[in-house]
């Protein structure tokens, strides 16, 4: 290789500063170690100045070794170094391409294209381009292999099922074209002297556009996928972002300062990488959200780079002579298998790579902690989620999916329902407050759904939807007294929660105490007069039950007389039966279902009556007889009034008697009017009264006045006769 020719290839990024060891960091810029997350890599020796590497969808890598003009062959499954391809000396394979059992190597200084048998792994045939061309770059697309010329500025289109060069070759491209690569049906091509990248239609071979990139960036390198191109920028330590179809940078990622980018490869799990020539590391970035996620150390000089079909990155180390090998995780078991969506699932995944994990995801779903047991087993408890999905362990080098999934399973949340009963025990007639709780197994509130709360005996059921504490209450009022039971049942809103129920709750109702006071109008009287006895029952405490039942008002001279409460608890009586002293009356309240019995007792006195002296006068009667035969008295009367005052009594009762020879004979009696007078009219009599001389009218007498008696003639006359 000349000198002009190496310069132009470190302009490209392509070759290490110094030939002999790494090149000296950027003052300032971090330590290797420091970024690093993780240290657990493996090497593998290959030729010298190894600047690229190409894997086979069948896992075969092909290591480009610049400086030994030879291709080592090694076995990614294994790790294995399966053979090393010689050509001719000279040559300065720069890149290769695989495609349809081929491999393509570009020989930079030879400026032709070997074609290897991934078969046989031996070259099978070598394409001449044009003197000076210096190849530097290839790719595939459309059955077709586009090498990018670096001294011819131009890129070069051979048909892969002849090896032929197509007539549309040469194609232009910028200044000191160096890295191609190709996606959905576009060829870029990284210009590393006219800052931008040219765009092949590979469908018509012609040239779709040019995206300039930012002055002086140096583009080395660009990989695509996803309809995205990312390029390397090894003079501004920066990746520029294409979108293939507009043919537009949507973005620019800066590398940490120092940093001298080379080669960039995009894995199936969204990941760029980039080595790191300066540094010793591989810088990864999320294509998501192109950011940074941290560095990974690769060896001495890290150049070439590419991804093997399990994930491992493998990275050419151009001054060690050597691959670095960055083992993605892999996961081969998961158990168990399902868990409940609510989370808090232990899962133990066993695997190989896990040392340095940074991320589990179950399902779609980050966990909720994981531990990195060993190299090969993690233990991690799943966060809240839905539906089913593999488990993704993700490390600095890539991540690994199990190929079995785990299934987040509905379980409801189990619910506890208790009752309370408000007051216990309560008064008959006062309001019950029946008082659900209901709760999950945390103890968190349910807020959703209803509770039904049914009552032995006393009906009806009410149901009431839960409030923001988890509560639901159901008044039931005018219970009469006794014990019942109680219990709530929760019925839920959703699947979300399971219905529950509390348990048989008594709830006990008792009679109300009252009180019975008497008061007795008037309190004292006088023998004879009448007295109003009112009994009054009062609840202990008030309800919505109305008292009912009888009172029994008793005393001396055997007064008893009972009668029914109001709904006031009132009940009364008049008597005038009591006899003179100080008596005694009680009343007694029967009680009732709701209300309990009592007595309440009144002192009445009653004085002796103070008595007037009454005169009776009687005035004469006759007997008569009528035509019919019988007899009869036409008038009975009598006066009776004050002795003292000579005043009339009215309203006072008169006896009439006679007493004939067969003995006394009650002839009536009558009530004095105004004036004193008694009278009884047509009183049919005996023919045996014609033998009584007189009649005798009777005053008995009452507690005002004295009795008093007085008689009159009775006169038999027969004639004349009477109607």
């Amino acid at each position: 290789m000349d000198a002009h020719t190496h310069q132009s290839q470190q302009r490209a990024g392509r070759l290490p500063r110094q030939a002999g060891g790494r090149p000296p960091l950027t003052p300032g810029a971090p330590a290797a170690a420091a970024q690093a997350r993780v240290l657990a890599t493996s090497t593998i020796p290959v030729g010298t100045s190894p600047s690229a590497v190409e894997i086979t969808a069948s896992g075969k890598a092909y290591v480009v070794n610049t400086g030994s003009d030879d291709i080592t062959v090694i076995d990614t499954a294994t790790g294995a170094v399966l053979t090393t391809i010689t050509l001719p000396p000279g040559s300065a394979p720069m890149a290769a391409a695989a495609i349809s059992g081929k491999v393509y190597v570009a020989n930079f200084n030879t400026s032709t294209i070997s074609v290897i048998s991934t078969a046989t792994d031996t070259v099978t045939n070598t394409i001449a381009l044009p003197a000076g061309s210096a190849p530097i770059g290839v790719a595939v697309s459309n059955n077709k292999v586009y090498v990018s010329n670096f001294l011819g500025n131009n890129v070069t289109v051979i048909d892969t099922s002849t090896d032929a060069i197509l007539p549309v070759s040469p194609l232009p491209a910028g200044t000191l074209p160096s890295a191609v690569a190709s996606t959905n049906g576009r060829v870029l091509v990284a210009n590393t002297g006219s800052d931008n990248v040219t765009v092949i239609d590979s469908a018509t071979d012609t040239v779709a556009g040019t995206v300039p990139l930012p002055a002086g960036s140096g583009p080395s390198s660009v990989a695509a996928a996803g309809g995205f191109a990312y390029v390397v920028n090894s003079g501004s330590a920066t990746v520029s972002v294409i979108d293939a179809t507009s043919l537009a940078v949507v973005g620019t990622i800066p590398l940490p300062a120092g940093t001298q980018p080379v080669a960039v490869a995009i894995a199936a799990d969204g990941r760029a990488y980039v080595t790191d020539n300066a540094g010793g590391v591989v810088v990864v970035i999320d294509t998501a959200t192109n950011t940074i996620l941290y560095t990974v150390p690769a060896g001495t000089t890290p150049y070439g780079i590419a991804v093997a079909p399990n994930g491992d990155i493998y990275v050419t180390d151009y001054t060690a002579n050597q691959v670095t090998v960055l083992s993605v995780p892999v996961v081969s078991g998961i158990s168990p298998v399902s868990g409940p969506t609510t989370g808090g699932t232990a899962i133990t995944i066993t695997g190989s790579d896990f040392t340095g994990a940074t991320g589990v995801t179950i399902a779609g779903v980050p966990a909720a902690s994981f531990t990195v047991n060993s190299d090969t087993s993690i233990t991690a408890v799943t966060a809240p989620g839905t539906g089913s999905g593999p488990v993704i362990v993700t490390t600095p080098e890539g991540t690994g999916t199990s190929v079995g999934t785990f299934t987040y399973i509905f379980v409801a949340t189990s619910t506890t329902t208790t009752l309370e009963v408000i007051p216990d025990p309560a008064g008959c007639g006062e309001d019950v407050t029946l008082r659900a709780t209901v709760v999950t197994g945390t103890g968190a509130p349910v807020t959703t759904g209803s509770v039904t709360f049914i009552l032995s005996d006393d009906g009806p059921v009410q149901t009431v939807a839960l409030d923001a504490s988890g509560q639901a209450s159901a008044v039931f009022s005018g219970l009469d007294a006794g014990g019942r039971q109680a219990a709530a049942f929760y019925t839920p809103a959703d699947t979300s929660t399971t219905a529950s129920n509390s348990p048989l709750t008594p709830v006990t109702v008792q009679q109300v105490t009252t009180t019975t006071t008497v008061v007795a109008v008037p309190a004292s009287s006088t023998q004879g007069q009448p007295v109003q006895l009112t009994a009054t029952v009062a609840p202990a405490t008030s309800g919505s039950a109305v008292i009912s039942g009888t009172v029994t008002f008793t005393g001396p001279g055997g007064f008893s007389q009972t009668v029914p409460v109001n709904a006031a608890g009132v009940a009364t009586v008049t008597t005038s039966a009591l006899p003179v002293g100080a008596n005694t009356v009680t009343a007694t309240y029967s009680g009732d279902g709701c209300f309990t019995g009592s007595t309440g007792t009144v002192t009445v006195n009653v004085t002796a009556p103070t008595t007037t002296a009454t005169r009776l006068v009687a005035v004469p009667a006759a007997i008569r007889m009528r035509t019919n035969g019988t007899f009869v008295i036409p008038t009975l009367r009598a006066t009776l009034t004050n002795a003292v005052t000579g005043a009339p009594l009215p309203g006072q009762t008169v006896t009439f008697t006679a007493e004939p020879t067969t003995g006394q004979v009650t002839l009536g009696t009558a009530v004095t009017n105004a004036s004193g007078v008694a009278t009884v009219s047509n009183v049919p009599v005996q023919s045996t009264l014609v033998t009584a001389d007189y009649y005798r009218a009777n005053f008995a007498g009452t507690a005002v006045y004295s009795p008093s008696t007085d008689k009159a003639p009775l006169d038999f006359q027969p004639l004349p006769l009477l109607p």
